[in-house]
């Protein structure tokens, strides 16, 4: 299982004479139904078994595999190894002896690019505004010609042809403790194709104030919320997340411009 889930390399370009940081999303945290096979791959269990014990088929379990695993499933899945959800959805602190990823991971989550392989450079990716973002409803192309007026590209991801950027506001997004943090100015490329699985860092939008935010999608199998990681704000109940995710968080820039 994949447990680092941020990449974070610094680089220096022409374009961008100071030095900044360009970070990748790719699973954060790795999905409920990865770790869960994960902990039946340390109980000697094979796919099979592992439907035979939750009351399923395995084309159930194949399917999840192929999607995610349905909040409805996250209790009876996370009481099945004798977990918690919070452990099954990546949220809970690991348990002495467990560690969250490799050193460098947990030492700040800072690799650098010849860990990774960086994606080609792709299409231009608009900054749009948080107005805009707001105005989204997930169908229509976030950037008609010639109406952005700051553009960047992607450096490790490779966002749809709807992806679009924002500049992070305020500091409901600042870490106060260790983990990932997103501070004012942060760029943000968000990726409306991208499915909003729990432990997503997401752009939603209030449907009736048609205003846009950026939070963390959790659910604790039955509920979904949108979560700040800075405790001075409020977590929020929202109903099916489908309606109110615009997109999800597929890479970062803590420098700025990506």
């Amino acid at each position: 299982m994949k447990s680092l889930n941020i990449l974070c390399t610094s680089m220096s370009t022409q374009r961008v004479p100071k030095e900044l940081t360009t970070c990748l999303l790719w699973g954060m945290p790795d999905r409920p139904i990865d770790r869960a096979l994960e902990w039946a791959k340390a109980r000697g269990w094979d796919q099979s078994e592992f439907a035979e014990r939750l009351g399923v088929d395995r084309a159930n379990v194949t399917n999840w595999k192929n999607r995610r695993l349905p909040p409805e499933r996250f209790k009876q899945v996370a009481d099945l190894f004798g977990r918690t959800v919070d452990e099954l959805i990546g949220e809970a602190p690991a348990a002495a002896g467990q560690h969250a990823g490799p050193p460098e991971a947990r030492a700040g989550l800072v690799l650098s690019l010849e860990n990774a392989e960086r994606a080609d450079a792709g299409r231009p990716i608009p900054v749009i505004s948080w107005v805009q973002a707001g105005e989204l409803s997930g169908v229509e192309d976030p950037h008609p010609p010639g109406e952005a007026d700051e553009w960047v590209q992607a450096v490790h991801s490779r966002p749809g042809p709807r992806a679009f950027a924002l500049r992070v506001v305020g500091d409901s997004m600042t870490n106060p403790v260790d983990g990932p943090s997103f501070p004012e100015g942060t760029i943000l490329i968000v990726d409306p194709e991208v499915a909003p699985d729990p432990g997503r860092f997401v752009i939603a939008k209030d449907i009736d104030t048609h205003k846009a935010s950026f939070k963390r999608l959790m659910s604790d199998g039955l509920r979904w919320y949108l979560r700040p990681l800075n405790p001075a704000y409020p977590t929020r109940e929202i109903d099916d997340p489908a309606l109110r995710v615009i997109g999800v968080v597929v890479e970062f820039s803590l420098g700025g411009k990506v």
